[in-house]
């Protein structure tokens, strides 16, 4: 194999789910699944890539009988952050709501 990691790392399950997507019945050494990085910063970086997408493939799988639910709670959550960042942006220009004559007072 051309990308071959030394020591223990919480990353291995990512190794194994990126060469299981990637292999197509080629020989040993013939095959290439894309794991090249020459520095600790680059492995970091592919293996959170690689994390991040498969975390999404699962969680949106028809076959998460829980995906409904995690739609769900993201939207709710999305709404939230809608509110929260609307609420911050007028209390950083000054606002604190329409004035009225009810309550003006």
């Amino acid at each position: 194999m051309k990308y071959q990691v030394n020591g223990k790392g919480h990353e291995d399950g990512i190794y194994v789910m990126r060469h299981m997507e990637c292999y197509m019945g080629e020989e040993q050494g013939k095959w290439d699944c894309g794991l090249h990085a020459k520095s600790a910063y680059a492995v970091k970086n592919m293996c959170d890539k690689l994390r991040w997408k498969y975390m999404a493939k699962m969680l949106d799988s028809p076959y998460n009988l829980k995906r409904q639910m995690i739609i769900d709670d993201a939207e709710k959550y999305d709404k939230n952050e809608e509110t929260k960042n609307k609420e911050a942006k007028d209390k950083k220009k000054g606002k604190k709501g329409v004035k009225t004559a009810s309550n003006l007072g």
